[in-house]
C-alpha cells in the first residue's frame, strides 16, 4: 500500500517539474526570463570541484566518439541541456517522494511541508539565477 502512495508521489513530483519547466521556457521564449533548467545545470557547472567537471567531460567526449553520435560540439551541448532537464526532474521526483513520506508519517504537516519545501526550491532557484553571470546564454 505504501509503495503505491511513493509511486505517486514521484509521479507527481516528475509532473510538477515538467510543469515548472514548461512556465520556465515559455517564459524564456515571450519574456526573455531565464530558463531554469539550463541556468541550474550551469550554475552546478560553476561550482562543482574542476576534477569533477573534467571527468564529466572527457566521459561525454568519449561516449560521443565511441557511438559516432555526431559532432562532438554540438552533442555534448545536447547532452547538458539533457541534464540539465533531468536534473529538475530528479528533483521534482525527490521532493514528490520527500512529501510522501511526510504525509505517512504526520499527515497534518503536509501542507506546511508543501509550502516550506516549494518556497525553499523556489529561493534556491534565486539564488542560482542572481549568481550567474548576466550574459549567460542558453
Amino acid at each position: 500500500m505504501k509503495r503505491a502512495f511513493y509511486l505517486k508521489g514521484a509521479l507527481f513530483g516528475f509532473l510538477t517539474s515538467l510543469m515548472v519547466m514548461a512556465l520556465s521556457y515559455l517564459g524564456n521564449l515571450l519574456l526573455g526570463l531565464p530558463f531554469l533548467p539550463f541556468d541550474f545545470f550551469d550554475w552546478l557547472a560553476r561550482h562543482l570541484p574542476g576534477s569533477m567537471i573534467e571527468t564529466g567531460i572527457q566521459t561525454m567526449v568519449n561516449v560521443i566518439r565511441a557511438l559516432h553520435l555526431g559532432p562532438t560540439d554540438t552533442t555534448a551541448k545536447l547532452a547538458e541541456q539533457v541534464q540539465g532537464l533531468g536534473l529538475v526532474a530528479v528533483t521534482g521526483i525527490i521532493f514528490g517522494l520527500l512529501l510522501v513520506w511526510i504525509g505517512l508519517r504526520r499527515p497534518l504537516a503536509l501542507l506546511s511541508a508543501g509550502l516550506i519545501g516549494g518556497a525553499l526550491l523556489w529561493l534556491g532557484m534565486v539564488v542560482v539565477e542572481s549568481s550567474l553571470p548576466q550574459t549567460a546564454i542558453n
